[in-house]
């Protein structure tokens, strides 16, 4: 055997790893050097396991709720030849797909872990450079910048959240756009709750 050296851990972990080890037909050594091989890797590129682990659960999710990758530059020229003849279609589409999505995230994670996810999906998934939701479970005020969106793309953004916060339970009462700079205050509906009864 190489040169080893032992570990203290919790039973229970130990015997977590065992059953999973077991599942994949490898041993239990073989299984913990792979783990701690791969939050090596993890460290190595800047980020922890467990963050790398949440980035592939979003991706998992995402895709689950037919979100799609396309580069910026030909999207954005798209919008803004459609946004000139059908602005207000594109904003009515974009807020019904919003509906979908926050109907597919409560389903998915439930109403509390819907909107920390949604926040998580637009700091990651829109490349946005700013992303913010303060207040409580009554009132959000949500703060989104991008250096690169446009005034067409920002719009159809701040109307695809809105869409998504109907879904989990929330109203727009005000909103702010500018050209990469969208401010969106939402209320809670009066007859929504997280906990019903």
């Amino acid at each position: 055997m190489k040169d080893t050296k032992f570990l203290v851990v919790p039973a229970q972990l130990v015997d977590e790893l065992k059953e999973a080890a077991v599942k994949r037909r490898i041993s239990l050594s073989g299984y913990v050097t792979s783990i701690l091989r791969e939050a090596l890797r993890a460290e190595e590129m800047g980020i922890t396991l467990g963050e790398a682990l949440n980035l592939y659960r979003m991706m998992e999710i995402q895709r689950g709720g037919g979100v799609f990758q396309a580069p910026r530059s030909a999207l954005e020229l798209l919008l803004s030849r459609a946004y000139s003849e059908e602005g207000e279609e594109l904003r009515r589409l974009w807020f019904e797909a919003g509906r979908w999505y926050g109907e597919y995230l409560r389903t998915r994670l439930g109403d509390e872990e819907s909107i920390v996810f949604l926040r998580e999906v637009l700091r990651h998934h829109w490349n946005l450079d700013e992303v913010s939701f303060r207040g409580d479970d009554i009132e959000i005020a949500v703060t989104l910048i991008s250096f690169t969106l446009s005034k067409e793309g920002t719009e159809l953004l701040a109307s695809y959240l809105s869409g998504a916060m109907q879904s989990l339970g929330y109203v727009e009462t005000e909103r702010s756009i500018l050209e990469g700079m969208a401010k969106i205050h939402f209320k809670r509906r009066p007859e929504w709750s997280l906990n019903p009864p």
